[in-house]
């Protein structure tokens, strides 16, 4: 990848671990992306924490979609360290409501002390009381730690978290991948108990307690094959959380998209940009209600700019949370994935302007997501898109393929999203790729009437 003309940035590499050490919290909050759903998150915990009595909350939304990232963001902007304080509210003064909304609810004088969990399948009492533990400096005995009950692991929390604070304003609880433990609790036919009283003894305790647990779904999924009795139990332990969705809207994963793709020259850049002018333009017009401009559209070529729009509506689908995220599909190794596309085109010595097109990215899917999304919630719509490109494929040339899969892929993860091919859009799309619109006219004429596609 270092022999490349253009990258993934490293910081979207991997996905963010609030219990690693933050070395260097300057470049963390440099890097840091205050979009309009980070600015909610943050609003509606502090409107909470300041308004009403309520200090439990899950944040849920899909693998990689950047939940743990806002939680430590969260955390310097409560940070007993002042220099890490002051440099991340400078970033949250860029957005005036927030910060004034935020510095005044919190009226943070010594800072908050940070304990960053992160689940496992293991007794959730247990390993929270341990990060508890270090986190206060409280030296537990091994042999006594072991054969305490998950009651008395709960109560000697309460303790920990009820002793008088003299060094800080409150507490910030962290629990990261919480699903593990709901796995934990599912698999063990427990209830959850823990989730429950963790949740009152935040809201009862004297000292300033804010419980913030990390979902992919909802409390009642992980008991979905549980009784009746056992899921309702269930969905009323999370009514004491209030949920906070976190799914970046289109327009937000477009300008992540543009921000972790990097040119490493200006004249490719600008290549790129007259090259595929008339194609962004097409795209961004027949879809503006999703984009903020075809600055976010250009800023994320060489994908395609409709692969670009589908991205994110596809790293929220739940087959995805099977370790797939926006940015893991940038950085795989996976067979026809972008970095094998970079690879193969934008080496230093060749000046390509080529797209990752719609095919590139069904070939993706159909490669390596196969056997995942036949078991999912979208198992139908994709089995039905696959017989239809197929027959498509079988029946006429590449062009017909080519506009299955455009019309597939929108009708599988745009629909919801208002992405829609109609007709015109289609012949535009494809004329800008230098194929006569006439031609493309009569291949949708030949689908429609072979059934592949219905408008």
């Amino acid at each position: 990848m270092d022999n490349l003309s253009i990258t993934v940035g490293n910081r979207y590499k991997s996905s963010t671990r609030i219990d690693s050490e933050l070395i260097d919290s300057k470049l963390f909050i440099d890097d840091f992306i205050m979009h309009g759903t980070a600015v909610n998150v943050l609003e509606t915990i502090s409107r909470d924490f300041e308004g009403s009595e309520q200090r439990a909350f899950t944040l849920t939304g899909p693998y990689g979609s950047g939940k743990s990232t806002i939680a430590l963001f969260l955390s310097l902007l409560l940070s007993q360290d002042k220099t890490e304080k002051e440099y991340a509210d400078r970033l949250l003064k860029k957005e005036e409501a927030a910060q004034s909304a935020f510095a005044n609810r919190f009226s943070t004088k010594e800072g908050w002390r940070t304990v960053k969990h992160v689940c496992a399948l293991e007794s959730p009492a247990h390993a929270l009381l341990l990060s508890l533990s270090n986190a206060f400096n409280k030296e537990l005995k091994k042999d006594e730690f072991i054969s305490l009950s998950d009651s008395e692991c709960l109560q000697k929390i309460r303790e920990m978290l009820n002793q008088k604070m003299r060094d800080c304003d409150g507490i910030l609880i962290l629990l990261d991948e919480m699903g593990k433990a709901l796995d934990f609790c599912s698999s063990e036919n427990k209830d959850l108990y823990i989730f429950q009283q963790l949740a009152d003894i935040a809201q009862q305790s004297k000292n300033k307690i804010i419980l913030i647990g990390f979902l992919h779904q909802s409390f009642t999924e992980y008991a979905k094959n549980k009784d009746a009795k056992l899921q309702e139990d269930w969905a009323k332990v999370q009514g004491r959380y209030r949920d906070i969705g976190y799914s970046p809207s289109i327009d937000e994963s477009l300008f992540l998209l543009g921000d972790a793709i990097t040119k490493s020259t200006e004249e490719i850049e600008t290549n790129l940009t007259i090259e595929h002018a008339d194609l962004v333009k097409v795209v961004n017009d027949a879809f503006s209600s999703k984009t903020r401009s075809v600055d976010d559209l250009n800023n994320a070529l060489p994908l395609d700019p409709l692969v670009s729009l589908l991205l994110g509506p596809i790293s929220r689908r739940r087959f995805s949370q099977n370790e797939r995220s926006l940015f893991g599909f940038l950085a795989s190794h996976e067979q026809y994935a972008f970095r094998e596309f970079l690879t193969s085109y934008y080496s230093m010595e060749n000046l390509s302007t080529e797209l990752y097109t719609i095919d590139n990215l069904w070939n993706y899917l159909h490669h390596n997501l196969y056997h995942v999304i036949v078991t999912s919630n979208d198992s139908k719509a994709w089995l039905e898109s696959c017989d239809a490109i197929d027959r498509a494929t079988k029946k006429g040339t590449s062009l017909h393929a080519s506009i299955a899969k455009v019309v597939g892929l929108l009708t599988l993860f745009g629909f919801s999203q208002h992405l829609h091919a109609s007709k015109t859009f289609l012949i535009d799309y494809f004329s800008c790729k230098k194929i006569n619109r006439k031609q493309v006219s009569n291949a949708i004429d030949d689908l429609a009437k072979w059934t592949v596609i219905i408008f």
